[in-house]
């Protein structure tokens, strides 16, 4: 009996050693603002649409989404496909929202695989970079949906 007691006795106090610890590792955790010095800028761009890696018929529109949000006032987001500008939306003139979200309805006008990629820009002139979405287009398949 006194065996058992002193296993779950050590077992509970291993049980509160760890919640301890995880409550302090929780609470030393820094939040976003606290990693960004002061007068940097945090420009975190999100090519939403299209899914990475998908397939889409030839005579298809792709529906193309771009959010971006910062700790200052979203300017532009420019949306390039396979390293050439395709369009530019700026924000309108009398925008001063730390985020931004614009679409697009591309058509590719042959088969292949294409790059796409986001770049917003701040009111300070700096710049954030979306992760890359390569799609594939095939042939025309009398489709307006992507195939996966």
């Amino acid at each position: 009996m006194h065996k058992r007691f002193m296993i779950l006795l050590a077992i509970l106090a291993a049980v509160v050693l760890l919640a301890g610890a995880c409550i302090f590792a929780v609470r030393r955790v820094p939040t976003m603002s606290d990693l960004i010095q002061p007068g940097a800028s945090s420009l975190h761009v999100n090519l939403v649409t299209p899914p990475l890696a998908g397939a889409w018929p030839l005579d298809s529109y792709l529906p193309i989404f771009v959010s971006a949000e910062g700790n200052q006032p979203i300017k532009a987001i420019d949306l390039y496909i396979n390293g050439s500008l395709y369009q530019s939306q700026a924000t309108p003139s009398s925008w001063a929202g730390n985020s931004f979200a614009t679409h697009w309805n591309w058509q590719p006008g042959s088969q292949g695989q294409f790059t796409l990629l986001a770049y917003a820009t701040n009111q300070a002139g700096q710049t954030g970079i979306s992760t890359p979405v390569v799609i594939l287009v095939g042939s025309a398949g009398g489709s307006r949906s992507p195939t996966t």
